[in-house]
């Protein structure tokens, strides 16, 4: 299970790096990807939704190009 946890985890991070611009679409997609991961992985939810917002309030959303 941990394997498959990281191998989703990486491909989120992955299509991220690739992609030619970061707005807030790909950020958002990003973190989708990453909590469909970290829930099926049995992550509690809670925990999840803590990491999602302290990642959006460090990106900065509203700074992003868009």
């Amino acid at each position: 299970m941990l394997v498959e946890l990281k191998d989703r985890l990486t491909q989120a991070i992955r299509d991220m790096k690739n992609s030619t611009v970061v707005d807030e679409s790909v950020v958002n997609e990003c973190l989708n990807e990453i909590t469909r991961a970290l829930l099926r992985g049995d992550v509690p939810f809670h925990l999840v939704k803590e990491l999602v917002n302290n990642v959006k309030k460090s990106a900065n959303l509203n700074n992003l190009p868009s």
